[in-house]
């Protein structure tokens, strides 16, 4: 048990096939095989379900926060309480909201526990890409609206945490919802030089775009003459993404970051 990694480790005995040197032939041989299991995320749901107190596992949370796997058990913590909560109580969230109940059910409790660290939407986002999408509204109806999560992650410059509650909201209520937000994230992820995100949100917003649903009337302040691209393939092109992309290199090449530049022509498939 080493209680400082928050981890058991244990140890197998196995045989493995081993070449003799200058023989060319091969002989058994014994090997041993060390597996580690996180046991963070079992301790601190135990202590949930015997403890009323919320202060005793916040303790211990704050304790194991330098913990190398700590995101991954909270991450954990999470994922096995909506699974236990849908087994008891079914997607709909009725139970959750029942006068006097709240404290004493486990999901609104991790939930609680969770929102006193700052990976708390990184650690909703990760718990929500590995489970079934059909789990999400009862996830999200405790979690939090993703707009509202997509919202804080934007400002506190978590931009790929931002890109995956795209997915979400896409998901759950079509492009409409979330392409709004995607070209903001386009924007900020082109300023701060993540060219490989800014890529993966060009993709996004070709998707919306081929499907009609994609409205940049809130779209202010890109001024971009792209009429020279007009001799260029336009096919899965999209006018905002190049008018954006534009504007960067015209910043670009007005500071001689031509490395940048270069970079950023690769990734978003723009001619310079």
């Amino acid at each position: 048990l080493m209680a400082q990694h928050g981890m058991v480790l244990g140890a197998s005995q196995g045989l493995a096939a081993h070449v003799l040197a200058g023989q060319g032939r091969e002989a058994p041989c014994h090997v041993i095989k060390v597996k580690r299991q996180p046991v963070l995320h079992t301790t601190l749901r135990h202590i949930l379900v015997q403890e009323s107190d919320d202060r005793l596992p916040l303790s211990v949370a704050i304790g194991c926060c330098k913990h190398p796997q700590f995101i991954e058990s909270l991450e954990w913590l999470l994922y096995e309480a909506v699974l236990e909560h849908d087994h008891e109580y079914g997607l709909g969230t009725s139970s959750i909201l029942s006068p006097g109940g709240v404290d004493k059910l486990l999901f609104p409790r991790v939930i609680k526990l969770l929102r006193y660290f700052g990976e708390y939407e990184d650690v909703v986002v990760r718990c929500a890409r590995k489970m079934d999408s059909k789990r999400w509204p009862l996830l999200f109806s405790q979690a939090g609206e993703p707009a509202a999560l997509l919202e804080q992650c934007f400002h506190s410059g978590r931009l790929t945490t931002a890109a995956c509650l795209l997915v979400i909201l896409q998901e759950m209520w079509g492009f409409v919802s979330s392409t709004p937000h995607s070209v903001r994230l386009l924007e900020t992820a082109l300023e701060r030089g993540e060219v490989a995100l800014a890529a993966d949100l060009s993709r996004f917003l070709a998707k919306a775009n081929s499907a009609g649903m994609l409205n940049t009337s809130h779209v202010r302040g890109v001024h971009e003459d792209i009429g020279w691209m007009a001799k260029v393939d336009s096919q899965g092109r999209v006018p905002v993404v190049d008018a954006l992309v534009s504007r960067r290199a015209r910043q670009l090449l007005e500071r001689f970051e031509f490395r940048e530049l270069i970079a950023m022509s690769v990734r978003m498939r723009f001619p310079i």
